[in-house]
């Protein structure tokens, strides 16, 4: 059995860390809002303002550069899979399990896969990040409550619920929707109606949806959910796999 080795990752950990510093802007941002609720504070608004400012630049950063770079570099891995081609120097040795050879079908079970994992992972983000909401809008009505000042209250609003972070979570719901709508698809392509060669425009099809998908949403996958849950889900991926014919 090969090594698992995948270089793509790399490029993924780098748009994890941007996102990490983006969580650590915006909880300082929170702490910021709840110290200014205490009491005003000329130079702590001043601060909250470039908080915001850097979140907003290292979130344009991340978002048009790395993730674009990281999902490009993610493509070529696919494609030169499926097809037994070189498009890129990086390496994914172990990524896509299935033995098809050389193919549209091959690259068809390899989105398959991928929509599988993907849309197991996004179920589990998505209640993850409705929590962290639900939290934002009990702090928000708190805050309503205490405070007088509107100009404050305005203020501290646009920290809790910056626009960044409600639409990163519609953005998610809307990308978990696809996914799962893609992979019922590719389920009927390949297990219910059993693929043949004239499905061939339908499969590229779903995989360019897929694809296309994921370069419009710029979703990061959690990592720690893929750790946890991934000896199940590969047992559940491979009763999946050898339904295809």
């Amino acid at each position: 059995m090969d090594k698992y080795i995948n270089d793509v990752d790399k490029d993924f950990r780098l748009c994890t860390k941007l996102e990490n510093l983006l969580s650590i802007f915006y909880y300082v941002s929170i702490v910021i809002s709840l110290i200014i609720c205490i009491k005003f504070n000329d130079i702590l608004c001043i601060t909250l303002i470039i908080i915001h400012v850097l979140y907003i630049i290292a979130d344009a950063i991340n978002d048009i550069i790395f993730k674009n770079f990281a999902e490009n570099e993610r493509r070529k891995t696919l494609l030169s899979n499926a097809y037994g081609i070189e498009l890129t120097d990086k390496k994914a040795i172990g990524y896509y399990n299935n033995n098809e050879k050389n193919s549209i079908k091959k690259l068809g079970v390899n989105v398959f896969e991928n929509t599988f994992f993907t849309k197991r992972n996004t179920n589990i983000m998505i209640k993850q990040n409705v929590i962290k909401i639900i939290v934002d809008i009990i702090l928000w009505l708190v805050i309503i409550l205490i405070m007088k000042d509107k100009n404050i209250v305005l203020c501290i609003t646009q920290s809790i619920f910056s626009s960044e972070i409600l639409i990163s979570y519609f953005k998610l719901l809307y990308f978990n929707n696809k996914v799962n709508g893609i992979y019922n698809k590719l389920f009927t392509l390949f297990i219910t109606n059993k693929y043949s060669n004239k499905n061939e425009s339908q499969l590229l099809e779903y995989s360019f949806e897929y694809e296309c998908l994921k370069s419009f949403a710029h979703i990061l996958l959690s990592s720690n959910n893929f750790t946890k849950n991934n000896e199940k889900w590969t047992a559940d991926w491979e009763t999946i796999k050898n339904k295809i014919k």
